[in-house]
């Protein structure tokens, strides 16, 4: 036998004994943050994981924040690190199942070398266990590395969260991936609503003894401070008429499970008859073209409006000057997943009724006519006829429309703000 094989192999398992006696003699409660994710990219994931990393630098409990992305972080705020892994996007060829499948195969020889030549991911680590002692890593589950990151963790005897956002999961069985021994394995698991526990569940996914849920939550302080600076920065974006007016909102990217085909559709018959209202849709996806085509079908040219993709600021200046937020999500056949919708905290924070789909979390982040209203979504006709209704309904009565933004406002402050939602995680795990 290769004398080097069992030097290694005994050096393997020493190294391996060495970790699980130092987790035995060390119960920590710091954090190293790793995620696909993170601004500047867009969406509910990549904020989250920024809030995340930001709550716990303020508790003194992040040593860093590792980015996988190819695009860096700017202006972190927190301990960060960008180690970006080979990512599978679209190649010429893809369109043709023979080079697809070689394309794939290519990529998982990439990711093995990347594994078992440099192991960039696994030393990085490694220096941070010696340099801050022993920590937690709490891992937004990796669609495009999962057997990288797995074995790379335990490998390391690294203890770990696992993040779940609903969507992943579907992807996670869609591909086959092994999430039921990324679950075996971790520490605890952490959903970011009830409907993505539930999700997992529906997917046949195996349990795992802690199981929390988290929810993405808003920073409401920066936020209402947000809106005092600069109320009126949104029109910079907008035509002069739209002050003073109703205007109905969305902000998110623009996916068809947002179901902003179906609001435009619904909202079509008060924008023709009231020269005073403006849907405002801001930011950006690949349903944009589309959307506008659908608005230019409908001559609503000038009442629909797409001012891009909008900063934190002109964001929340929106919102402020939003009389409703309207966002109709749905899942497509079981095909997509709105896990959240954290969109909808945001509109209640700045005081905004909100209209939401039936599905996913939108029914944890909307209380159903107290704060706002569920439209059911599954048929396309139906909802828009729904939407047309409540839409209606909330321009004619506006002491209705702001009994339920205020008590948005009050439940969110109450129950979505970001250092409750992840103090209360933390409590309840180290308590």
């Amino acid at each position: 036998m290769d004398f080097s094989i069992v030097i290694a192999r005994m050096a393997c398992s020493l190294r391996m004994l060495y970790v699980d006696l130092l987790r035995t003699m060390t119960k920590t409660n710091k954090f190293v943050v790793i995620s696909e994710e993170f601004p500047p990219r867009s969406g509910g994931v990549a904020r989250f994981s920024f809030d995340i990393c930001k709550q716990l630098d303020v508790q003194g409990r992040l040593v860093q924040a590792i980015s996988l992305e190819r695009t860096p972080i700017e202006q972190a705020g927190f301990p960060f690190c960008h180690l970006p892994l080979a990512t599978r996007t679209n190649c010429n060829g893809d369109s043709f199942w023979p080079f697809r499948k070689i394309n794939s195969a290519l990529f998982r020889v990439q990711q093995e070398c990347e594994y078992r030549f440099s192991n960039t991911l696994l030393c990085h680590l490694d220096q941070l266990r010696v340099d801050h002692g022993q920590f937690t890593v709490w891992l937004t589950y990796t669609v495009h590395h999962p057997n990288l990151v797995r074995r790379v963790l335990q490998k390391g005897g690294f203890e770990y969260w696992l993040l779940f956002h609903g969507l992943d999961l579907i992807d996670g069985e869609r591909a086959c991936q092994p999430v039921g021994q990324w679950v075996k394995k971790a520490e605890r698991i952490v959903f970011n609503s009830q409907a993505t526990q539930r999700l997992y569940g529906e997917l046949g996914f195996e349990r795992n003894a802690n199981e929390s849920v988290c929810y993405p939550g808003v920073d409401a302080t920066a936020a209402l401070a947000s809106i005092e600076k600069e109320p009126d920065c949104i029109f910079d974006k907008l035509p002069t008429q739209c002050r003073e007016t109703f205007i109905i909102s969305s902000v998110c990217r623009l996916v068809r499970r947002k179901g902003l085909d179906l609001a435009i559709q619904g909202v079509a018959e008060l924008l023709r008859t009231n020269q005073d209202c403006y849907f405002v849709i801001a930011g950006d996806g690949p349903e944009l073209q589309s959307l506008k085509s659908l608005v230019h079908s409908m001559g609503l040219e000038q009442r629909v409006l797409f001012p891009g993709q909008v900063s934190d600021a002109e964001k929340f200046s929106l919102l402020h000057h939003s009389d409703l937020f309207l966002m109709p999500n749905r899942c497509l056949g079981g095909r997509d997943f709105e896990g959240f919708g954290i969109s909808f905290v945001e509109a209640a924070v700045a005081g905004t009724c909100t209209i939401g789909g039936k599905h996913g979390g939108a029914c944890e982040a909307i209380a159903d006519q107290t704060t706002g209203f569920l439209a059911e979504t599954d048929d396309a006709a139906e909802a828009v006829e729904k939407i047309r209704l409540l839409v209606a309904d909330l321009y004619r009565n506006p002491s209705k429309r702001i009994a339920l933004g205020q008590a948005g406002k009050q439940l969110a402050l109450e129950k979505f703000d970001t250092s409750k939602v992840i103090e209360h995680l933390l409590r309840e795990t180290f308590a």
